[in-house]
């Protein structure tokens, strides 16, 4: 049978969660309340704990403690009790892949104290790099944007491509070259341009004409925050940045500076674009 502690959901005590945690690393299952119901926790990489969790749900998740124990009560570990759930909206789902992080989907925890925490104010702007297949140019010009922007924490950098690529990731000469400035782009996870990230979107930077007119094409109303990169360093001789894919790691090189020279001339525009 499940053991029962209970805890304050506002200050939950150190010494209840390191016991949880070690129930937990022991391949253990441990139900705790979230902003809806009660969820069940197990260690993701011990094969045997995520098993069991498959074993015991497909039931309704209940929003009580006496519901978990009449429910699963022979089939967990511990259950750790904050009372009823409360806030009563869907779960917060954060995306920590981008820096800083973003909201994803839920409001819960901005009924609680993550709400001052400053994520959702530092997340007020978005910028979106588009290139091709999202494996080299995009992916280069957001670690360096992120770089040039860290600490500041208002903007949120994301990139995508307008056809699908087969890389999955940046391309090993991109993570190359980047990893050469001290910047890993290494967990980047390529996706394709969509209505959506057009929307969520106060700025498009582009590399090539074509990719502005792929966005315009999926949402005409994005035009007027759709500009070349190179548009916001006017000094430069050619707007485009060609696609380095399949070239030389000197072409990766040339372009990668290409892509650096016109983010450091662009940002003070940018920055100021995004005030409006």
């Amino acid at each position: 049978m499940a053991r029962l502690i209970k805890i304050d959901p506002n200050s939950p005590q150190e010494e209840t969660i390191k016991e949880a945690a070690k129930i937990i690393k022991d391949g253990g299952l441990v139900a705790f309340p979230t902003e809806t119901v009660y969820g069940l926790g197990a260690d993701a990489l011990n094969e045997e704990a995520v098993k069991r969790i498959f074993e015991v749900k497909g039931r309704p998740s209940p929003t009580k403690a006496e519901e978990v124990i009449k429910d699963l009560g022979e089939k967990i570990d511990l259950i750790l009790d904050g009372k009823d759930t409360k806030i009563g909206v869907e779960s917060t789902v954060l995306d920590l892949t981008t820096s800083p992080p973003h909201y994803l989907k839920g409001r819960g925890a901005q009924k609680g104290r993550n709400r001052r925490s400053g994520w959702e104010g530092s997340m007020n702007k978005t910028i979106l790099f588009v290139c091709t297949g999202n494996s080299c140019r995009s992916p280069m010009a957001a670690g360096f944007l992120k770089e040039m922007l860290k600490g500041k924490g208002r903007i949120r950098i994301d990139s995508c491509g307008t056809m699908f690529s087969s890389f999955g990731g940046p391309t090993p000469q991109a993570i190359k070259i980047m990893e050469s400035y001290g910047i890993d782009i290494s967990p980047h996870k390529t996706k394709s341009l969509s209505k959506d990230l057009i929307d969520e979107a106060d700025l498009i930077l582009v590399m090539e004409k074509k990719h502005r007119e792929r966005v315009r094409e999926l949402n005409p109303d994005a035009k007027n925050k759709t500009f070349l990169l190179k548009e916001f360093a006017p000094d430069k001789e050619n707007l485009e940045i060609r696609d380095p894919i399949g070239l030389s790691d000197e072409v990766y090189r040339e372009v990668a500076e290409e892509i650096k020279s016109a983010l450091q001339e662009a940002l003070p525009s940018i920055l100021e674009y995004l005030r409006k």
